[in-house]
């Protein structure tokens, strides 16, 4: 069994899980919603594997449906998604990719038609990660275009994106700079600006915050610069 909070606005509450438990066949999965603080569930679906014996699932909330991951039993290289609006009823499974890295699945965002996958691979230093992107709402996904030092994408609208680009690294914590797309993801323009972060929260086309450990910087222009707000004490 396997669980993960879900406390994504729009969503469910924050005091809330999504528990998962697969039978010993790996052939499906059921859904459990359950409380963090009385930690009692209640089964409210379940999805079978069609065909695809599985070794290891996740599950992640995005802003309209939610993801639930799997690998495959006999190569657990290749990762599968399916996707469902209410827990019971869901979609897939859809080929994400095939990493022979042994990396795992960090990360889905997606509005609309544009979604985007992060992929780790733990074996490099500094991490390396990879990004995927589909423009159909998950059926199908290919490398997203742009940076390779990207460790982070926010899919704010489907077609305004934005993503950090991970710079040589500091005292404080880690460079990045600011990369924008406005098509969904398939061009991407830099920012010159500077500043730490390594994740990123926007709330429209100019507000945002950027965190890295105890330090927040907020931009009100997309990203051009950046306002330091709290550093850690020295």
């Amino acid at each position: 069994m396997w669980c993960r909070s879900a406390k994504h606005p729009g969503h469910w509450d924050d005091d809330e899980l999504l528990l998962g438990a697969s039978n010993v066949f790996g052939t499906s999965v059921a859904i459990y919603r359950g409380s963090a603080t009385t930690l009692a569930a209640t089964k409210v679906g379940s999805t079978p594997v069609s065909g695809i014996p599985f070794s290891a699932a996740a599950i992640f909330d995005t802003s309209e449906k939610t993801a639930l991951v799997v690998t495959e039993l006999l190569d657990p290289d290749r990762f599968h998604l399916y996707f469902s609006t209410n827990l019971v009823s869901w979609q897939g499974p859809f080929f994400l990719g095939e990493f022979t890295f042994n990396g795992y699945l960090i990360s889905v965002e997606g509005k609309g038609s544009t979604m985007v996958a992060t992929v780790l691979n733990p074996n490099n230093q500094p991490d390396e990660f990879f990004m995927m992107r589909s423009s159909n709402g998950g059926q199908t996904w290919s490398p997203m275009p742009g940076h390779e030092d990207v460790i982070y994408v926010q899919v704010l609208t489907e077609q305004l994106l934005f993503a950090l680009v991970r710079q040589p690294a500091g005292d404080v914590g880690t460079i990045s700079k600011l990369a924008k797309s406005t098509d969904g993801g398939s061009t991407w323009t830099l920012e010159n600006a500077l500043f730490y972060g390594d994740r990123i929260s926007f709330f429209d086309a100019l507000n945002g915050v950027a965190t890295a450990g105890p330090t927040l910087q907020i931009t009100e222009d997309g990203g051009k610069t950046w306002k330091l707000i709290l550093a850690p004490a020295f």
